[in-house]
């Protein structure tokens, strides 16, 4: 059995970006430094607007500097894309880096790739003045 899409005009994820746009700008404009992660998959979301929306995501921390905990791209190279065969749940492991056969479930390269994002504002942080 498939499972049921929901779809959504074009127009509003241009609201969406319009939408993230304004609330970065006010956070940042406040002195406030966001961070963002993409995500990883919405089972009632088709995956051409789950794409569109990443892209979305990407642009605008690039575009606003804003450091970017990119799991969504983290778990692409996994089998079935790091989801277990409902389609709906990340694969789960226990957190063994060190195990060819774990690091292929999602749920480590979660644990890792977060660690990674905090380490990375860590130290943007502490290198500022």
């Amino acid at each position: 059995m498939e499972p049921a899409v929901a779809s959504r005009p074009r127009e509003d994820l241009g609201h969406m970006a319009r939408h993230m746009m304004q609330i970065m700008d006010k956070l940042l404009k406040s002195g406030f430094s966001p961070g963002g992660r993409t995500p990883d998959w919405t089972p009632a979301v088709d995956i051409t607007e789950l794409e569109d929306r990443y892209e979305i995501i990407v642009e605008l921390a690039q575009e606003h500097q804003i450091p970017l905990w990119n799991f969504w791209l983290a778990i692409q190279p996994l089998p079935r894309h790091g989801l277990q065969l409902d389609l709906e749940h990340l694969t789960w492991a226990t957190t063994d880096l060190d195990n060819p056969q774990i690091m292929q479930c999602a749920w480590p390269w979660r644990n890792l790739t977060a660690l990674q994002a905090l380490e990375a504002v860590w130290k943007a942080v502490r290198s500022q003045p």
